[in-house]
């Protein structure tokens, strides 16, 4: 599995957000969501919470900010 960095998930957010704003994509995934499936994220969050680590969450943005403030706390 891919390794999540800020670099990547900005690209990942910008991307997003020009296709599918702050909503689901066509499959119905959130943004959190899709990241979750696509990197590592257990590391990030060692301890997975639905309303701290991302996945759940609805807005892309907010998502994005969780992810992002995880990431930094990395370095």
């Amino acid at each position: 599995m891919k390794t999540l960095t800020i670099a990547i998930l900005s690209v990942e957010y910008q991307d997003w957000i020009a296709q599918f704003k702050e909503g689901r994509n066509k499959d119905g995934i959130r943004f959190g969501q899709y990241l979750w499936c696509t990197y590592n994220l257990d590391t990030l969050f060692p301890n997975r919470d639905a309303g701290t680590d991302g996945f759940n969450t609805e807005n892309a943005s907010k998502a994005f900010t969780i992810i992002l403030n995880q990431l930094q706390k990395q370095l």
